[in-house]
């Protein structure tokens, strides 16, 4: 497979998978981080994009420290 080839199958994957995603206006679910630092989804809901990265980031931080040890 080309690497043209690869960069257009990666594309397409993530095409895929951004128009299958559905996004709820009142979503009101939330998770133990949230939970952690008393983040309610009203307020989540403010900023999705800087909570959802700035989540992301703990979550894949904490990970990475619990595999280390």
């Amino acid at each position: 497979m080309t690497d043209t080839n690869r960069l257009d199958a990666i594309l397409r994957q993530y095409q895929s998978s951004f128009a299958d995603k559905i996004y709820s206006e009142e979503n009101d679910d939330h998770d133990v981080l949230m939970d952690v630092f008393s983040l309610l989804p009203v307020i989540k809901r403010e900023n999705r994009q800087y909570w959802g990265r700035e989540l992301g980031m703990c979550c894949n931080y904490l990970s990475a420290k619990l595999v280390e040890n």
